[in-house]
C-alpha cells in the first residue's frame, strides 16, 4: 500500500467517527449536557418562605417524559401562576411540563387579600379603617373598623351579613371576602314611621304635640314560642295571652297614656306538637305527619347517609315498570304499580297503573309537566336554595302520580316523605328513592295547580337533605320549611298564596305556631302566612340588599327555626317579626319610607288588598280593650284621635314585646 492511499484511508476513518460523535451529542435543544439521555428541573418558589414545590429541584427526568408540578401555599398566601424561564411552558390545567430539556419554573406565591364589600340599605355611608395588621399588606386576618354615618335625618340602625349586631363602629378581621350590609333607618320627617318596643315593666313616651293623630299598638307575644317535638300531646289554650289596654284621661279628654298588659296561663316557651292532627285538611295532616317522620330520622342522620348513592334499581325507561310504597293514596293502598311515561333532563315521571288513561293526564300534560321541571322547577330550586343530596345513585328524581287523600274540605296535592331516604332495611316503609309525589288531577284547575306542586315539594326534599347533609340540631320547623316552599312556589311560577286578602283582613294567624286544630275557623291561613313571611325575606334581603344566598344559609343552618332565621339576617327574631308586621300595615303606602317596611313582588294596597287590617279605637272615650292571641300573631290596634300636647307615654307590664308605631 502506497503512502497516500494509507494517509487518505486514516482521514476517511477520522471523519466516520467525528460525524458518530457530532450526531451523538448534537440533540440537546434545552441546552447543557445531560447525563444518560435525562434532564433536570429546577424549581424555585417566589417570595422566599411563601411555599413549598414538588418535585424537589434538581430532579432529573427522560427525555419528553411529563412532570407534574405541585405547589403549597404557605399561610397568608396564595398560589399566583407559574413564572421563570420556562413557565410559559407549562400546561395550566394540570400542571404540567414536557421535560424535552433542562427546564427551570418558579412557583409564583401572592399574599392573600381580600374584599369587604359594603352595601347599604336606606342613606348613609360606611367609612373604613385598617386597626391592626399581622401581614405586610391589607389581607389576612387584618382587623378593619368599619363605621356606620347615617345621611342627615337618618339613623344607622343595624349590620347584617358576615357583621351582624348594632355595634357603631364594629371592628371585623378579615379573614375571608367579607359581604355587608348596613342599615339605616329615619325617625323624622313626613310620613316616617317610630317603631319602639315598651320595655317590661317600663314606659315609653311618644313625641309630643299631637292633635288628632293615628298610632298603631301591636298586640303580641314574642316569648319565643314556635314548635318543638315530644311524646305527648297538648293542646295550644295555655299559650293564648289576654292583651289588656287600659286608657288614663284627664277631664277634657287629652289622653296622656295608656297601660299595656298581658295575663295569660303558665305558658312553656315550646309549644309541643301533636303526633296526631285532624284530616279536616288532608295537606295540613300530609304535613304534619312528614314533618315528624322527618324528625324520627333525624335522630340517626348516620343511617340515611349510609344509603347515599347506592342504586336501588335500574335507570328507567319509558315503560319501565316499578310498585312504589305508596301510605297516602285514596284508595288506601300501599303498594302502588306504576309505569315510567316521561324522562326527562332531572326526572323520571311515573303514573299509577290505574290511571293511565286518565283523561286529565295526557302524554301532553305529562310533557309539560316534566318540561317545567326540568327548565324552571330544578334549576331555579337548586340556586335559590341548594342540591339534593344523592340516596339512589342516580342525579334525577322519581315523581310519582297516584290519587291521594281527599276530604270535603280540600285534597292532598302532593307530598315529599323523609322516610324514601332511608334504606328499606332500617324498618321504614322506604322506596330508597330521590323522590316525591303529587295526585292525580280530576279538574283542568288542579291540572294549572301541578307546577306549584312540582316546586313546593321538591323544595321540601332540598330542606330535609341539606339539614341531614349539615348534621342540623333537627329537620327544619315546620312553619319555616313551610315558608321556604311557599317561596318556591313564587320564584318558580309567580304565583303567591291566594288567600292574602283574607289573611290580611283579619284571619292572621300565628307565623310559629300552626293551627292544627282549626280554632280560628280556616285552616290555611298559615300557609298564608308563611308565603307572605318568606316573601317579605325574598324582597327586603335577597332584592334590596342583594343577599342572593340568604336562603341557602336558612337551608344549610346547624340550627332551626327562629334561631336559623336570625342567624341567616343577622337580626333578632323578634326585631325582624315587628318590621314584619309593620310592613304588612303599612307597605306600598307613604309612610313605608325604606325597604324594611315594604314589599316589592306584590303590592298590598292594590287588587283589592288594603294592607293589614287594624281593629280601630278612638281613645279619647274612657275605655278599655283586650284581645286574646297567639304568639307571633300579626295584630294591630289603630289608636285614632290621639290628642297630645305634653307627649304619649305608654307603659308595659308581663311582656317586654309590644311594639308602638307612630308617624
Amino acid at each position: 500500500m502506497s503512502l497516500y492511499k494509507y494517509y487518505l484511508m486514516a482521514f476517511a476513518l477520522t471523519l466516520f467517527v467525528g460525524l458518530l460523535v457530532g450526531c451523538s451529542s448534537g440533540g440537546n435543544s434545552g441546552g447543557g449536557s445531560p447525563t444518560s439521555d435525562k434532564y433536570t428541573l429546577t424549581m424555585a418558589v417566589d417570595p422566599s418562605n411563601s411555599g413549598s414545590v414538588m418535585p424537589a429541584s434538581g430532579s432529573q427526568f427522560t427525555q419528553n417524559s411529563v412532570a407534574y408540578l405541585y405547589y403549597y401555599p404557605a399561610s397568608g398566601y396564595v398560589f399566583s401562576h407559574w413564572g421563570g424561564v420556562n413557565g410559559s411552558q407549562v400546561l395550566t390545567q394540570n400542571n404540567t411540563l414536557v421535560m424535552n430539556g433542562n427546564k427551570s419554573v418558579t412557583a409564583v406565591f401572592a399574599p392573600v387579600s381580600y374584599n369587604i364589600n359594603v352595601s347599604v340599605s336606606g342613606q348613609g355611608t360606611v367609612t373604613q379603617q385598617l386597626v391592626a395588621s399581622t401581614q405586610v399588606r391589607y389581607g389576612n386576618n387584618d382587623q378593619v373598623q368599619l363605621t356606620a354615618v347615617p345621611a342627615s335625618g337618618w339613623n344607622f340602625d343595624h349590620w347584617t351579613g358576615d357583621l351582624t349586631g348594632t355595634t357603631n363602629p364594629a371592628t371585623i378581621t378579615v379573614n375571608s371576602t367579607k359581604n355587608i350590609i348596613a342599615y339605616f333607618t329615619t325617625d323624622s320627617g313626613p310620613g316616617a314611621l317610630t317603631l319602639a318596643s315598651v320595655p317590661n315593666g317600663g314606659a315609653i313616651t311618644a313625641l309630643g304635640n299631637y292633635s288628632s293623630r293615628q298610632i298603631f299598638l301591636s298586640a303580641n307575644v314574642l316569648d319565643g314560642t314556635e314548635e318543638t317535638f315530644a311524646d305527648q300531646t297538648q293542646t295550644d289554650t295555655s299559650l293564648r295571652s289576654t292583651i289588656t289596654v287600659n286608657t288614663v284621661t284627664t277631664s277634657n279628654l287629652v289622653l296622656p297614656s295608656l297601660r299595656v298588659a298581658r295575663s295569660a296561663s303558665a305558658a312553656p316557651s315550646r309549644l309541643i306538637k301533636r303526633m296526631t292532627v285532624q284530616k279536616a285538611s288532608p295537606q295540613m295532616h300530609a304535613d304534619a305527619i312528614m314533618h315528624d317522620r322527618g324528625h324520627t330520622l333525624m335522630q340517626n342522620k348516620a343511617l340515611l347517609r349510609s344509603v347515599r348513592g347506592t342504586r336501588a334499581i335500574t335507570a328507567p325507561v319509558v315503560g319501565s315498570q316499578h310498585s312504589f310504597n305508596v301510605d297516602l293514596s285514596v284508595s288506601g293502598d300501599t303498594t302502588v304499580a306504576a309505569t315510567c311515561k316521561k324522562v326527562g333532563t332531572h326526572c323520571y315521571i311515573f303514573v299509577d297503573n290505574k290511571k293511565l288513561t286518565d283523561p286529565f293526564l295526557t302524554n301532553t300534560v305529562i310533557d309539560s309537566l316534566a318540561n317545567f321541571f326540568d327548565t324552571t322547577a330544578y334549576p331555579t330550586d337548586t340556586s335559590t336554595f341548594d342540591n339534593p343530596t344523592d340516596t339512589d345513585g342516580d342525579p334525577k328524581i322519581y315523581i310519582l302520580a297516584t290519587p291521594l287523600e281527599r276530604s270535603s274540605t280540600g285534597y292532598l296535592a302532593g307530598y315529599f316523605n323523609p322516610y324514601d331516604k332511608a334504606p328499606s332495611s332500617g324498618g321504614y316503609q322506604s322506596n330508597q328513592l330521590d323522590m316525591f309525589y303529587v295526585t292525580v288531577p280530576t279538574s283542568t284547575a288542579e291540572v294549572q295547580a301541578i307546577d306549584v306542586v312540582l316546586a313546593h315539594e321538591f323544595q321540601h326534599m332540598i330542606n330535609f337533605d341539606r339539614h341531614v347533609a349539615n348534621n342540623a340540631s333537627d329537620v327544619e320547623m315546620s312553619w319555616l320549611d313551610e315558608s321556604l316552599s311557599e317561596l318556591a312556589t313564587f320564584v318558580c311560577t309567580g304565583q303567591v298564596d291566594n288567600n292574602i286578602g283574607y289573611y290580611l283582613s283579619g284571619y292572621a294567624t300565628s307565623l310559629t305556631i300552626w293551627d292544627y286544630y282549626n280554632t280560628n275557623g280556616n285552616l290555611y291561613m298559615n300557609y298564608t302566612g308563611s308565603c307572605l313571611f318568606s316573601l317579605y325575606l325574598h324582597d327586603r334581603f335577597y332584592i334590596s340588599a342583594g343577599q342572593t344566598g340568604i336562603f341557602k344559609l336558612l337551608e344549610n343552618g346547624t340550627v332551626v327555626g327562629m334561631q336559623n332565621v336570625a342567624n341567616a339576617t343577622g337580626m333578632t327574631f323578634n326585631q325582624l317579626f315587628q318590621d314584619w308586621e309593620t310592613a304588612l300595615l303599612v307597605s306600598n303606602t307613604a309612610q313605608a319610607t325604606s325597604s324594611r317596611f315594604m314589599y316589592q313582588s306584590i303590592n298590598l294596597q292594590a287588587g283589592g288588598l288594603s294592607g293589614l287590617r287594624t281593629t280601630p279605637w278612638n281613645v279619647t272615650s274612657l275605655n278599655s280593650q283586650k284581645i286574646t292571641v297567639l304568639p307571633y300573631t300579626p295584630y294591630f290596634w289603630s289608636l285614632n284621635n290621639v290628642q297630645s300636647t305634653t307627649g304619649l307615654t305608654i307603659s308595659g307590664q308581663n311582656d317586654p314585646g309590644f311594639l308602638v308605631v307612630y308617624p
